[in-house]
């Protein structure tokens, strides 16, 4: 059993199927392109991958992880973005 306070179901938003593409390209992260790339090649492999993305805010963490989905999506994989309230935090 969990100890976390129940949350309220009006605190999630519906869900809806949302396109992105940015049309830029990604600047100064070849290192976590590479790793990103690294982790989608794995997948595409056969293997269970997985890449962490975190940071201060402001330093472009979503905008790598746009590239990761366009990335991703160009190599035939389906994608799925969440997100979460950051007081829901715990």
């Amino acid at each position: 059993m969990s100890s976390a306070p129940p949350v309220a179901a009006a605190a999630f938003a519906p869900l809806g199927l949302l396109e992105y593409r940015t049309g830029r390209a990604v600047v100064g992260r070849p290192a976590e392109l590479a790793a990103i790339e690294d982790g989608i090649n794995a997948a595409a492999g056969g293997r269970l991958s997985a890449v962490a993305v975190e940071g201060e805010p402001g330093i472009g963490k979503t905008r790598l992880l746009l590239a990761a989905r366009e990335i991703a999506v160009a190599r035939g994989f389906l994608t799925v973005a969440v997100g979460a309230d950051e007081e829901l935090r715990g």
